[in-house]
Formats: C-alpha cells, structure tokens, sequence
C-alpha cells in the first residue's frame, strides 16, 4: 500500500508527507494491519506475524525518515534565523573612495575599497560587472573586471 504512495523522482520529504497521509487514514479509518486494507467492510480477518512485521519495519523506516527531516529543518531555520557570515560592508559611493580604483585591481581589493556590490552580472564572454547603487538606483556606479577578473574599466557615480 505504501509503495503505492511513493513515486519515481518524488524528493524524500514529499514521499514522507504521503506516506504520513496514507498512515494517517488508515489509522482514523481504524485500520490496524494490512489485511483489514484488502478485507470487505464488516469481515473480520486477523492479521499474519509476517504482516505486523512489515508494518513495524515500515513505521521505524518512517519514524527515522521524520527525525532525519525535523533535523534538517531544525538546522535550515537556524541558519536562517542566527547568520554566521559577518554582516556585508556597505557599498561606498563617496567621490574619494572611487578615485582610488586602479586599473588591474583584483575583485578582492575592489570589495574591500567600496564593500560588497549591489549587483553582479556574471559573464564569461567579456568579465563580470558589479553594479553599486544607492537611493533605489538613483546614485549608481559600475565597475568591469576583464576574463582574468582584474578590473578593466569603471563608471563613477554621477555625484549631485
């Protein structure tokens, strides 16, 4: 009946959420093994050793299943909540910092000059760019790093 629930391709928490479904029914259904699935309303049957057997090997399966899962969310709402990553430096868009770029400067220098862009465009044809922005993209500058990742051009913001 449970292999019946599970589908090729399905991810581990999607299968344990319909098998939980199904078990779930059956217990409100007041099915207690899997003989009373098959039998017809109103016919008593009563279950085989080897059948209690497999519905115990497939609880302890599902129990883990459900641990192993709980633990997984448990770790992903943590790392949501309490970020161990040091809190980005802000974009610096003041005239001194950006006469200070240099052409052939590495990204690494670039980040630690003006702090962490506001956008990057990845390319692998003509280098990236990173975009710095500020007042929702009213105050803007882009910096053009070449293949090599060193810096190849840069357009200032326009300072009012």
């Amino acid at each position: 009946l449970f292999g019946k629930c599970l589908r090729k391709g399905e991810s581990d928490m999607k299968q344990t959420v319909l098998l939980v479904s199904t078990l779930v029914l059956l217990v409100a259904a007041g099915v207690t093994t899997l003989g009373d699935v098959k039998s017809t309303p109103g016919a008593e049957r009563k279950s085989t050793p080897n059948e209690l057997n497999v519905l115990e090997v497939r609880v302890s399966l599902l129990e883990k299943t459900v641990a192993r899962l709980a633990s997984r969310v448990q770790k992903l709402e943590s790392e949501k909540t309490s970020p161990t990553k040091r809190p980005q430096q802000q974009a610096q868009l003041d005239r001194n910092t950006w006469r200070q770029l240099q052409k052939g400067m590495t990204k690494e220098q670039v980040k630690q000059l003006l702090g962490e862009p506001s956008r990057v465009n990845a390319s692998t044809m003509s280098g990236d760019s990173w975009r710095y922005a500020k007042d929702n993209y009213v105050i803007s500058g882009s910096v053009y790093f070449s293949t090599e990742d060193r810096v190849d051009r840069w357009y200032e913001p326009h300072w009012r």
